[in-house]
């Protein structure tokens, strides 16, 4: 291929023929390459250059958030036939990729001398016992603001297993990504985020759906 690149970038100087001879290859392959050249790409490379643009236009629509998973179903759901390995490829070739998670930081530690809720949920998604959410000043302004609290033992990672995977998806695809001028710009990014977070964002464990449509298919089944 670089060769008859060089042939055809010399022709105008010198006869194809010798360039050939030269170059030790035919006049009838150079020119065959030629000829595929001018007529060019072929079908399958069109096509993919068409997936490439709508992969690119996926990633760019969730805000670069998607990685190849998101990426992947959202293609599935418009129809469109690609496995996890083209598209990792053809993101790779677009220079583009989802956001990563970070290092797991710990950010509560409980406090042996206070004394944790009763366990009124039973494990149906509890909070932790970190001493900020034990403390004599938290309990207060719950009673305050009329919340009951409830707690179930420690070391339990289902009991507040879907609160934290939601604060951890908001940090990691907004909190981390966006440098907020103001509480009031940050408010409003958050906003935005909550109603794409539910009506747009595909959720690896409601089968790649968004929670708006996961709750409405459950409705339909339920009435059924």
């Amino acid at each position: 291929m670089r060769l008859y690149r060089f042939i055809d970038s010399q022709k105008t100087s010198f006869p194809v023929k010798i360039l050939c001879r030269v170059c030790e290859t035919s006049t009838s392959a150079f020119y065959d390459w030629a000829g595929a050249t001018c007529a060019g790409p072929d079908a399958a490379t069109i096509e993919e250059s068409y997936l490439a643009n709508r992969i690119y236009d996926i990633w760019s629509g969730s805000r670069r958030r998607y990685g190849v998973p998101r990426v992947t179903a959202q293609l599935s759901r418009e129809g469109r036939a690609a496995d996890d390995k083209k598209v990792a490829r053809l993101m790779r070739m677009l220079g583009i990729q989802g956001i990563c998670g970070r290092r797991k930081v710990v950010t509560t530690r409980k406090d042996p001398a206070a004394t944790p809720a009763p366990d009124l949920v039973q494990r149906d998604f509890h909070s932790d016992h970190g001493c900020q959410y034990t403390s004599a000043e938290y309990a207060e302004l719950c009673t305050r603001l009329g919340i009951t609290r409830s707690m179930g033992t420690v070391g339990d990672s289902n009991d507040n297993a879907m609160a934290e995977s939601v604060w951890a998806s908001l940090k990691r695809e907004l909190v981390y990504e966006t440098h907020f001028k103001t509480i009031a710009e940050a408010r409003v990014f958050v906003f935005e985020w909550i109603l794409w977070y539910n009506q747009t964002r595909l959720h690896s464990s409601l089968g790649y759906v968004p929670p708006v449509e996961f709750e409405e298919r459950l409705k339909t089944r339920t009435a059924a």
